[in-house]
């Protein structure tokens, strides 16, 4: 009976990665001319998929993205903020930080870009969802893309 356990982790294990996409919001306080960013990078490990938070945060105009190949290459300095088990706890964040980002506008709506992450990532205009089962739905959309199949 072990060994079935066993066999059935180690299975588990060999599609243990982070996803190829991943979600990103900017949210820009005007006042301070801060722009912070929140990165969502669905991550699978022993076969369950939790999603993985950072941001980032710069001073507008004094900082830019550079890229080498797409990839960023300075500036770019995330921190680890947490793992959240569903997509629904990751939209209530994501909702709740940008209300509180606004201080106290009410926003009520998140503009999520999807894709690989890089440059072109920070330019896409995204999508704005503004109910956590919207923004739920894409996230868990996200942790089941792959890259195009090419034959």
């Amino acid at each position: 009976m072990d060994d079935l356990a066993q066999a059935v982790i180690e299975h588990l294990q060999v599609h243990d990665q982070e996803s190829p996409f991943v979600a990103i919001t900017t949210l820009r306080n005007g006042h301070t001319n801060v722009c912070n960013h929140v990165l969502v990078t669905p991550v699978t490990k022993n076969g369950t998929t939790s999603f993985n938070v950072q941001t980032a945060s710069w001073v507008l105009y004094r900082h830019e993205l550079t890229s080498d190949g797409g990839k960023i290459t300075r500036d770019w300095v995330p921190k680890d903020v947490c793992n959240f088990a569903t997509a629904a706890h990751v939209a209530r964040y994501l909702l709740l930080t940008a209300n509180q980002n606004d201080r106290g506008l009410d926003k009520r709506s998140v503009r999520l870009s999807i894709g690989p992450f890089g440059t072109k990532l920070f330019n896409d205009l995204g999508m704005d969802l503004s109910s956590q089962e919207d923004i739920s739905g894409l996230l868990d959309m996200i942790g089941s893309m792959r890259p195009t199949v090419k034959l």
